[in-house]
């Protein structure tokens, strides 16, 4: 039984979850129908300056960091947040995936098994006549306004929109999910020890 479908995205200082780290999560609860119950958002306080190219990249200053949680304690939250008996969402899941992930495996704690469906291969699947397959494209050509995308609130309801494009086009929405969720192959290390690979 799927208690809701949560939407999620994360912004952070680089690629490499080893030498990088987490600065922004956003999420958004929605249902089957896409309709959205909440939101969530937070930032995480990398301990370090940001690159000019981030900050370029995604408006986000030194400044707005500055109080925020550490990324380990945004990540608990996030989760505390979403709850149990939910079904995750991200395009190019695997890479937030690894980087939520680093924070607990940093803290040499179990990094735990998350339910995430990615929303890149599901899209592939359509064969859509688009020239690529970045979240942005995919929201243009579906329609879907694209404003604010590369902060992670604005681009995890962008996964929402997607999703519900995608769940639109099946028979049976929850059979849909169920079947992604059980095909998805994330990283889920199981203790401290197993380190996520990039």
């Amino acid at each position: 039984m799927i208690a809701s479908l949560i939407a999620f995205d994360t912004e952070t200082t680089g690629f490499n979850p080893r030498g990088d780290s987490l600065i922004e999560i956003g999420a958004v609860r929605f249902g089957l129908d896409g309709q959205v119950h909440e939101q969530w958002q937070t930032f995480a306080n990398p301990g370090a300056p940001l690159s000019s190219r981030i900050r370029e990249l995604t408006g986000i200053e030194d400044a707005m960091l500055h109080g925020a949680p550490s990324p380990i304690d945004a990540v608990r939250a996030f989760l505390g947040w979403a709850g149990s008996g939910v079904v995750y969402l991200a395009h190019n899941a695997d890479f937030d995936v690894r980087f939520l992930n680093a924070c607990f495996l940093q803290a040499g704690e179990f990094a735990p098994s998350m339910p995430v469906i990615d929303t890149l291969p599901w899209a592939r699947a359509q064969g859509w006549p688009v020239p690529d397959h970045k979240l942005g494209t995919l929201l243009r050509h579906v329609g879907h306004q694209c404003e604010g995308l590369h902060r992670a609130l604005a681009d995890a309801d962008g996964v929402r929109a997607l999703t519900t494009t995608l769940l639109r086009a099946e028979r049976d929405p929850a059979a849909a999910v169920l079947k992604r969720l059980a095909s998805a192959r994330l990283p889920t290390p199981k203790t401290a020890f197993d380190s996520p690979t990039v």
